[in-house]
């Protein structure tokens, strides 16, 4: 994105429900992405796109909706955004932020 050569990596993450695992592709480039450090991509076993954006960090959630779990993305500040699968748009929405301390 940045004209920056970078090595992708690939990550397998369950999710759960109709989804079940799925492939996040991490581009790793603090210069590029700030802070984040990172751009994420999580795609489907059919490789469609379902999040993209910059993060630190993914993590699941216990929480579920639509039967999948629900996604949170570390990134700078005291903040994380809480993302949660639609089923009807095939992707993850986001739903809120919670602060943290």
């Amino acid at each position: 994105m940045c004209d920056t050569p970078v090595t992708p990596k690939i990550l397998s993450l369950d999710v759960s429900g109709s989804l079940g695992r799925v492939n996040v592709v991490i581009e790793e480039d603090s210069a590029c992405f700030g802070g984040a450090g990172a751009d994420y991509t999580i795609l489907d076993k059919d490789r469609h796109v379902l999040w993209q954006n910059s993060a630190a960090g993914i993590a699941t959630l216990s929480s579920r909706h639509d039967g999948v779990q629900d996604l949170t993305f570390a990134g700078p500040g005291m903040s994380v955004p809480i993302w949660s699968w639609n089923a009807g748009k095939h992707s993850f929405v986001f739903r809120k932020t919670v602060e943290t301390q």
